[in-house]
């Protein structure tokens, strides 16, 4: 009996140890799979470090690239700079020297004006004199043509009243129209030159002053031109109704 209770015993006590060795075998178990997940993870870490890696080398292979470019550019614009340097200091020396040239130019188209103010002087007067009376002789040369002109189309308008039917040139006819048309072109046309006339004598006057209304009669000549060229306008219209 007493070898059945200690064989009891031993295999109670066996069994607890089995049962805590199980769960040691257990949590070892669970150790393992966490390190092998960290494994696992450390690894695919290492391979993203990796690439992280190759990533900035390349990146950093590009930019070592682009500041070799923009150095050699650099090299190139300093070169430009300095031709363009050069070039601004030869036009600064060719500007000088013509200012300078310019300055002889001036000193000596000075002395000429002062020899021929002095040459001049004298035959000034008898070259306007000379000057008027051509412009006179031509005014009156161009007259007499006009007159001439005139002379000649009454003579050709007579000539050809001669060739036409009396009922033609009876009173109230055909004639007395024509001469109504005449009349009113001739109309029309002195309107237009007493408009320009006006109009260059009384100047437009965009903005008015306390001083154009005031102290002179620029407001009130202003709105007299103004008038007038309406009137004149107004009368043009109506006759060229009768033109249609």
């Amino acid at each position: 009996v007493d070898t059945c209770l200690g064989a009891q015993q031993m295999v109670d006590i066996l069994t607890n140890k089995n049962l805590s060795l199980e769960d040691q075998v257990r949590e070892l178990q669970e150790n393992v799979d966490n390190l092998e997940s960290l494994c696992e993870m450390d690894k695919e870490m290492e391979e993203n470090a990796k690439e992280v890696e190759r990533d900035l080398r390349e990146n950093i292979d590009l930019l070592q690239n682009q500041l070799r470019e923009k150095d050699r550019q650099s090299e190139q614009l300093q070169h430009v700079i300095g031709d363009h340097e050069r070039t601004i200091l030869k036009f600064r020396e060719t500007v000088k020297n013509m200012q300078s040239q310019n300055e002889q130019c001036k000193k000596q188209i000075e002395k000429y004006d002062e020899q021929l103010k002095l040459a001049g002087s004298v035959q000034s007067s008898e070259f306007k004199a000379k000057i008027v009376e051509t412009k006179t002789y031509g005014e009156i040369i161009e007259n007499e043509l006009k007159k001439l002109d005139v002379q000649n189309l009454t003579k050709h308008v007579n000539f050809l009243t001669l060739f036409l039917p009396e009922q033609f040139l009876k009173r109230g006819a055909d004639q007395d129209c024509i001469l109504v048309l005449l009349l009113v072109h001739r109309l029309i046309t002195k309107c237009d030159l007493l408009i320009n006339e006006v109009q260059k004598k009384f100047p437009r006057i965009d903005q008015l002053n306390f001083d154009d209304v005031v102290n002179s009669h620029r407001a009130e000549q202003w709105s007299f031109a103004c008038k007038l060229s309406q009137s004149l306008s107004i009368f043009q219209m109506i006759l060229r109704k009768f033109l249609k």
